[in-house]
């Protein structure tokens, strides 16, 4: 029988790694700190959040319905995830609001703002615009 092979940084020092990177503005610092290769530190928290959807997955859906055959539950998935996990359900990520809510607000703040021009060195060729 083959040994399971054991990571080099625990599982709590990961987690706390994670948790860390989520506030992080600057994952290079972060990632010299802990003295870890910023790439591990991407792939621990890519990690976490598979594993955060596939137990939301199975907790709201899988495990709260009964299913006919396999079909029944690829369609049941899909569905769940086109009308619930990506409309109405709140994500923590997202300051607790629904993936729409969060993207209609995140258009109407990039949409409202105008463009302008100005050039400061030939002001008397080019009027600003503001």
């Amino acid at each position: 029988m083959a040994k399971r092979r054991v990571g080099k940084y625990p599982k709590a020092f990961r987690k706390m790694a994670v948790e860390r990177l989520k506030g992080c503005a600057n994952i290079v610092a972060l990632s010299e700190e802990l003295g870890v290769h910023r790439r591990l530190l991407y792939k621990w928290r890519c990690r976490s959040l598979r594993t955060s959807f596939v137990k939301t997955l199975k907790r709201e859906e899988i495990y709260a319905n009964e299913y006919r055959d396999l079909n029944h539950v690829r369609e049941n998935i899909a569905a769940f995830i086109d009308t619930y996990y990506n409309r109405v359900r709140l994500h923590s990520a997202l300051d607790y609001r629904p993936p729409e809510e969060f993207e209609q607000a995140a258009h109407t703040a990039i949409s409202s703002q105008g463009a302008t021009m100005s050039f400061f060195r030939h002001e008397e060729i080019f009027r600003s615009d503001v």
